[in-house]
C-alpha cells in the first residue's frame, strides 16, 4: 500500500507542483516585466488611423496599465475614439503628439472620476465635432470629477461644442467636497471650443493653468 501511494506521489503529485511552481514563474516574470516597462496602444490592436473606431484598444491598454502599473504610451498618430476612456488613479499616459478625435457629439473622450495622482503627458491633441456647419452638441475634451493630485501637461484642446475642459464635482458634492485640490494644468491650448475651461464653482478646487 505504501509503495502505491509513493509511486502515485512520484507519477502524479510531483509532476503537477513543478508546472504549478513552474507557471507562478512565468507569470511573475510577466508581471514583473510588464512592471518595468511600457505599454502601447498599438501592441493592444489600435489602428491609428482615423477611420478605425479604436476604443476598445485603449481600454484595454487602460486596464493592463492599471493592472501591472506601467506607464500607456500613445504614439503620433490619429486615433477615432468613440466610447469616454476612463482615468483610474496612478495612471501615467505619455502622447508623442498623438490626436484622440471622435464623432459623437455627446462624449467626453477622456474621463477621471474619483481618481488621484494621474498625469498625462503630452503632447497631445483632443478634438471634438465643432465646426462652422455643426455646433450642437456637449462633447468633452477631457472630463474631471472629484479627482486630487493630478497633473496635465501640453495638451491641446480643440472643436468641442461643450467644453475643451470640464472639472466638476460629480454626482454628489459632498463626497467631492475638498477633493479636486492641486490639478496642475501646465501648457494647456483652446481652440475654437463653445467654452475652453470649464471649472465649477462647487468643486472648490486649486489649479495653476499655463495656456499657450
Amino acid at each position: 500500500m505504501k509503495c502505491r501511494y509513493l509511486a502515485f506521489i512520484a507519477i502524479y503529485l510531483i509532476p503537477l507542483v513543478g508546472m504549478w511552481l513552474y507557471i507562478q514563474h512565468a507569470y511573475f516574470n510577466i508581471a514583473s516585466l510588464a512592471h518595468n516597462s511600457s505599454i502601447n496602444v498599438l501592441d493592444y490592436g489600435a489602428a491609428g488611423d482615423g477611420v478605425t473606431d479604436d476604443s476598445k484598444a485603449f481600454a484595454a491598454t487602460f486596464a493592463a496599465a492599471v493592472k501591472f502599473g506601467a506607464p500607456v504610451i500613445i504614439p503620433k498618430r490619429t486615433y477615432l475614439i468613440n466610447q469616454p476612456l476612463d482615468i483610474k488613479s496612478g495612471m501615467l499616459i505619455r502622447s508623442d503628439g498623438a490626436l484622440l478625435k471622435h464623432t459623437d457629439s455627446s462624449i467626453a473622450i477622456l474621463v477621471a472620476a474619483a481618481s488621484d495622482e494621474w498625469t498625462i503627458q503630452g503632447p497631445l491633441i483632443l478634438e471634438g465635432v465643432r465646426s462652422e456647419k455643426n455646433k450642437l452638441g456637449t462633447d468633452i475634451g477631457l472630463s474631471v470629477s472629484g479627482c486630487a493630485r493630478y497633473t496635465v501637461d501640453r495638451v491641446t484642446a480643440k472643436n468641442f461644442n461643450g467644453s475643451g475642459i470640464k472639472i466638476f464635482p460629480g454626482k454628489s458634492t459632498k463626497v467631492a467636497r475638498g477633493r479636486g485640490d492641486h490639478g496642475q494644468f501646465a501648457f494647456i491650448s483652446f481652440i475654437d471650443n463653445a467654452i475652453g475651461l470649464n471649472i465649477e464653482a462647487a468643486t472648490e478646487a486649486e489649479y495653476n493653468l499655463f495656456t499657450l
